[in-house]
């Protein structure tokens, strides 16, 4: 049956799924692993599939399905297209593919950081300074800020 579920990250919805839990909590590599909410907001809208291809820009429902269920990761122009369409940020819409990129970049941040360390360029103090800072952010778990 459906019901009506009422959340502080997402407008009024609705919702037929038990596991949607729609509570995001951004921030750092810690970030709870979320499922996708497309569908929510695809489905608080009253949008088939095939709707939000066509909206989108995809030939067919197929992709929709995908990220929907986690097969597909969104582009960059899928995530900008559901913050026009929906009018949210695309980290509310897709939080476990925000935080899988935030921790591969945070690896490559800390393998540069090591990697730079005892070389003598005149830049290396520069570039190791806006690493920790990356860092630091990320441990301390302040939020990242995306206007997407």
């Amino acid at each position: 049956m459906w019901q009506r579920v009422t959340n502080p990250g997402l407008p009024e919805q609705v919702s037929g799924d038990e596991n949607y839990s729609p509570a995001v909590t951004v921030g750092s590599t810690y970030m709870k692993r979320l499922a996708v909410y497309l569908r929510a907001y695809r489905r608080r809208w009253g949008l088939s599939q095939r709707e939000l291809a066509i909206l989108i820009g995809f030939n067919d429902r197929g992709m929709i399905s995908r990220i929907e269920r986690e097969l597909r990761r969104p582009s960059l122009s899928t995530a900008i297209a559901c913050r026009i369409l929906f009018g949210t940020h695309a980290i509310e819409i897709f939080p476990a593919f925000f935080a899988d990129v935030q921790e591969e970049v945070l690896e490559r941040v800390q393998a540069l950081y090591d990697d730079l360390q005892g070389s003598r360029s005149r830049l290396t103090p520069a570039k190791l300074d806006f690493l920790e800072e990356v860092l630091a952010r990320a441990k301390e778990g302040r939020p990242i800020q995306i206007p997407l």
